[in-house]
């Protein structure tokens, strides 16, 4: 089982003028901002990222955004996995490098250097969370 932690490094942009949320911080089970987004780490391996409906459905919030995710540097290749509802099948998310130039997909980049894995993801018209899992 892969152990990690989530270091959130967030800005919701909602048009280029207008950003909702920006904040960095070590999170876990905590409300961070006025739109209730809501960050849990359910196992060892699963956070679930949880928006507040109505901000939601006002907002859409589906360009995707990077969450900043501490990864243990053990010489281990990594995946990413990625689901909207809990009873969903999870999704091997595309895997990009640091010489790859993307912006507005969902995709995942490791730094094993730095220990760090960046999931870009947006929120699914499906549900109001997004499921992340690692594994080794």
């Amino acid at each position: 089982m892969l152990k990690y932690k989530l270091n959130l490094n967030l800005s919701i942009v909602c048009n280029p003028l207008l950003i909702l949320a920006g904040f960095s911080s070590n999170i876990s089970g905590k409300v961070v901002d006025q739109y209730n987004l809501k960050v849990e780490q359910r196992s060892r391996d699963i956070t679930v990222i949880t928006i507040d409906q109505q901000a939601h459905l006002d907002y859409g919030l589906a360009y995707p955004i990077t969450y900043e995710f501490y990864i243990p540097n053990e010489g281990n290749e990594y995946s990413a996995y990625l689901r909207y509802r809990f009873g969903d099948d999870w999704i091997e998310m595309v895997e990009k490098t640091s010489n790859d130039f993307f912006n507005g997909i969902e995709a995942v980049r490791f730094d094993y250097i730095d220990s760090k894995a960046y999931v870009s993801v947006g929120f699914s018209s499906l549900s109001d969370s997004i499921y992340i899992m690692f594994e080794d």
